[in-house]
């Protein structure tokens, strides 16, 4: 009869392969966890995206003037992305929507990014222009997920508003409309 206080008898030699059986299986389980982690974290920090279908990659001469100007063609296109949003479709937009058109940025963002070669070739020699613009792309995401932020909370606050505008707005169109059909000459 065990007492209250007692230390319990010691471990029961006839359970001794089941707990090791245990401990294999713990200790391999653990151990394939830390292995796809690992494995997950080269492939993101090691393995480049692929490169969108009929993409030209960027040859990483300082004297290839054509491609710098289309890298720097495609980093303008991205800021100018960041200037003039709408609400997506019409009605209410939803985080979905939100998160859609962030996604679609970014995917955008990455292929430029793999074509102009920013991250690898950043500092290396290649003048002015590219280290201009490889900067640019490096700072874009922070100031897209700032800016997504703030038009999804205009957007989430004003959209009530914008709807009662467009139903005033086609009344009045209507009532035009109207005025228009009275005051048409007859013939």
């Amino acid at each position: 009869m065990l007492q209250i206080g007692a230390l319990p008898p010691s471990a029961d030699p006839e359970f001794r392969s089941y707990r090791f059986t245990l401990g294999a299986i713990v200790f391999g389980l653990t151990t394939i966890g830390v292995g796809w982690l690992a494995a997950s974290v080269g492939v993101t920090l090691f393995v480049r995206p692929p490169l969108p279908p009929g993409a030209i990659t960027f040859s990483g001469r300082a004297d290839d003037v054509s491609a710098l100007e289309r890298c720097l063609g495609e980093v303008r296109s991205l800021v100018d992305d960041l200037v003039v949003r709408q609400a997506p479709a019409r009605g209410s937009a939803t985080a979905t929507d939100w998160q859609e058109l962030g996604d679609l940025w970014n995917q955008r963002w990455r292929d430029v990014g793999a074509q102009c070669r920013f991250e690898e070739l950043h500092d290396q020699g290649l003048g002015e222009a590219f280290d201009h613009m490889a900067w640019v792309h490096t700072e874009l995401p922070e100031v897209h997920r700032a800016y997504v932020a703030l038009l999804r909370s205009y957007f989430s606050r004003q959209q009530p508003r914008v709807e009662e505008f467009r139903q005033a707005l086609e009344t009045s169109r209507r009532t035009l409309e109207l005025l228009r059909g009275k005051h048409a000459p007859t013939g």
